[in-house]
């Protein structure tokens, strides 16, 4: 059905109406475009993905000799469990880094991956890797898992920037899997946004 206006007075009214609802569904859509760039909570190893269930920040609550603190931040697929206040347990996928930090908590800026852990330097990511299919992690400044496919890195990064109690990590980077007969490198990628659970080491 075709609907034709053709009475000037009742087009000069409507018009405005119109482009009032234009705009508001303009502002609209540009909100819904925002909420829709917001990263999901997930990492990619390869074609893998995984949805991050759990995001947790070991603390190195004793500063070294040196003014350092080695910390570790895991993010975990569902199916694990804290236990005992000291690790993780359960079946599933973990992705984690271990750093030097002169704060004794988890301070916002870049980390960069160097896989030397004798180089004591702030921001130097010593270690990181991914464990697929593990049934336990123990976090104790390195990650120490059992069971399952695991993957070491060979370069990366890590951006953290933290609004209140909010944390943002982006993490990107190279890796390859351990142990394999003839390993390749594969492309890494992390995204999260929110708190962390805290696990103090002991």
């Amino acid at each position: 059905m075709k609907v034709k206006f053709t009475n000037p007075r009742f087009l000069k009214f409507l018009f405005p109406s119109i482009l009032s609802a234009l705009v508001f569904m303009s502002v609209i859509s540009c909100s819904d475009d925002d909420d829709s760039n917001t990263p999901a909570n997930k990492f990619t190893i390869g074609d893998t993905t995984v949805v991050i269930k759990r995001a947790i920040f070991n603390q190195d609550p004793t500063e070294g000799t040196d003014g350092f603190y080695n910390h570790t931040v895991g993010f975990a697929s569902e199916g694990y469990e804290i236990k005992d206040g000291e690790h993780i347990e359960g079946k599933g996928s973990v992705a984690s880094f271990s750093f030097y930090s002169k704060s004794e908590t988890l301070a916002p800026g870049t980390y960069t991956y160097t896989g030397e852990e004798e180089v004591r330097t702030e921001g130097n990511v010593w270690s990181a890797g991914v464990d697929r299919g593990v049934t336990k992690v123990v976090f104790e400044g390195d990650v120490y898992s059992f069971g399952g496919k695991e993957y070491d890195f060979s370069s990366g990064k890590i951006e953290i920037s933290k609004s209140g109690d909010t944390y943002t990590i982006v993490f990107t980077g190279k890796a390859f899997e351990e142990n394999a007969a003839n390993p390749t490198q594969v492309d890494f990628s992390c995204n999260y946004k929110g708190k962390l659970e805290l696990i103090v080491q002991k």
